[in-house]
């Protein structure tokens, strides 16, 4: 909170960044946001924020209760290190950067003041000024990535919706072509099979000549001598 409103470490949460992030959760988010508005000023997302971060008045740890005040004053009253997750005041434990106004980050406590800049608000190096506040430009630059996201799936969406309505006429004309062209498939096949039972009966009267010495018969093989049937098989 001692770093809310403070232009030289720029902690605060730009006003331009708040709209987009309205804009990006009015996107991605099941209903509209209407916690950030473009009325609010400043001071009053700080206050919002610090109000976010109020801890409670009293805090567990090794078996006992902790006054609020207790809570990240740069004094070590727990074993595990939970009361000072914000100052990294407890050795082998895990300091937490807030990172306002992008995500958190945990860095080992022994990285705190080592004079390399691990958190994007600078708040691991608070005895340097050589951590300039970037936080609000990695915000800014992920709420851009997301607002792309979002409207790459709406435009997707939006393809996917087409292409249903597309595919669902063209079948709905090939099912109406279908019915149309039924009684025309049905009549193709009784002639089919009309045509296929005339062949057969013609091939078996053909047979059934044939059986019967009909075609010899008619021609006269028997009546023909051998010089008669030579001069018919030469011509």
């Amino acid at each position: 909170g001692a770093y809310l409103n403070d232009d030289s470490r720029k902690t605060y949460v730009d006003s331009a960044l708040s709209l987009r992030a309205v804009r990006v959760l009015e996107l991605c988010g099941p209903a509209p946001v209407h916690a950030l508005t473009p009325a609010m000023t400043r001071n009053a997302l700080a206050m919002t924020i610090a109000a976010l971060a109020t801890v409670s008045a009293a805090f567990e740890c090794d078996g006992r209760a902790l006054p609020g005040a207790y809570l990240n004053d740069d004094y070590c009253d727990c074993a595990d290190g939970s009361d000072e997750a914000a100052t990294g005041a407890c050795a082998d434990t895990i300091y937490v950067c807030r990172n306002l106004p992008h995500k958190p980050k945990q860095i080992f406590s022994s990285r705190v003041n080592d004079g390399v800049c691990d958190c994007c608000d600078g708040s691991d190096e608070a005895n340097s000024t050589d951590c300039p506040n970037g936080c609000i430009a990695l915000a800014t630059e992920a709420f851009g990535a997301l607002s792309r996201g979002c409207l790459r799936r709406a435009e997707l969406a939006i393809a996917a919706a087409k292409a249903a309505s597309s595919d669902a006429e063209r079948l709905s004309a090939a099912r109406a072509q279908l019915a149309t062209a039924t009684p025309t498939i049905d009549a193709l096949h009784d002639a089919k099979a009309a045509a296929e039972a005339d062949e057969a009966s013609k091939r078996d009267g053909r047979a059934a000549r044939l059986a019967a010495g009909e075609v010899e018969t008619s021609l006269g093989v028997e009546r023909l001598d051998a010089g008669t049937t030579l001069r018919a098989l030469v011509r």
